[in-house]
């Protein structure tokens, strides 16, 4: 599934576009386009998730740079991350945008308007946070990500944002995010996600433990939580703290999972 660069000649497709196009085709589909969700679900990128590309660092804290770090990822996945570390408004943020861009064709533009954000995902509107929006819109752009399975998956941005005209955003479904969106999406329920603001780590197991299922992967080590979380906390700290983010999970409707004795997290 590699992607290749350009080639410049009109009237072909390359790398990433051809590859959706072919599998389309064979599946008897037309001109690729962005599924279309239920509106009580946000959709996550399954590559996403498998790269574990949104840690828990508050949107307060101060920002981390970082130049072709590793992140820990999903067996099989090998990746290499640019820019800002994301959290999980920036998560919020991909899935908002994802779900305004349904049924769009390839090569399309979304014009996005900062109040469907805020509507989708219950944020006050106001202009301090008007321009805390575009910071986090600017961190997506300018993160790099290099994913590969195999082969190269993805390298590019999050996000092919094409301008920003005060709170109006256009993107371009362009090949690179055509193909993110082949590699399939682990949806989120809305209302328990709103139900979770302000709580990091129980909005990252949400994610966490969602594509787990979806995998058909029901049970999963504590210590595979503190590596792929990125977690600075020491293991019986983690575990309050896992056990905690596990009952708000339960009370804001998400599936139970439990943590064991054992250090397993199992679904319930």
């Amino acid at each position: 599934m590699a992607i290749e660069a350009d080639t410049g000649i009109r009237g072909k497709r390359v790398g990433a576009m051809a590859r959706v196009e072919l599998l389309m085709a064979r599946a008897g589909v037309g001109v690729p386009r962005i599924p279309c969700w239920e509106s009580n679900q946000l959709p996550m990128p399954n590559v996403f998730l498998a790269a574990s590309v949104f840690g828990m660092t508050p949107v307060q804290a101060a920002p981390v740079m970082v130049h072709r770090m590793r992140l820990e990822a999903a067996p099989g996945y090998e990746v290499r991350y640019t820019g800002r570390l994301l959290n999980q408004t920036h998560g919020d943020l991909v899935m908002a945008l994802m779900a305004l861009s349904a049924e769009s064709e390839v090569d399309s533009t979304v014009t996005v308007r900062a109040s469907d954000l805020e509507r989708i995902l219950e944020r006050k509107g106001g202009s301090y946070n008007r321009k805390l929006l575009r910071v986090l819109l600017d961190d997506l752009v300018a993160a790099a990500l290099y994913v590969t399975a195999g082969k190269l998956y993805h390298a590019g941005t999050l996000l092919p944002l094409l301008k920003q005209d005060g709170d109006v955003h256009t993107l371009r479904i362009n090949a690179k995010m055509m193909h993110i969106a082949h590699g399939g999406f682990t949806l989120i329920d809305r209302a328990a996600r709103l139900r979770l603001s302000r709580k990091p780590l129980a909005q990252w197991l949400q994610l966490y433990t969602a594509w787990h299922e979806s995998q058909g992967v029901r049970a999963v080590e504590l210590s595979d939580v503190e590596r792929v979380s990125r977690s600075a906390s020491e293991r019986r700290k983690l575990r309050f703290l896992t056990h905690e983010a596990l009952d708000a999970l339960g009370e804001a409707g998400v599936r139970p999972w439990r943590l064991g004795a054992d250090d397993v997290l199992r679904a319930g």
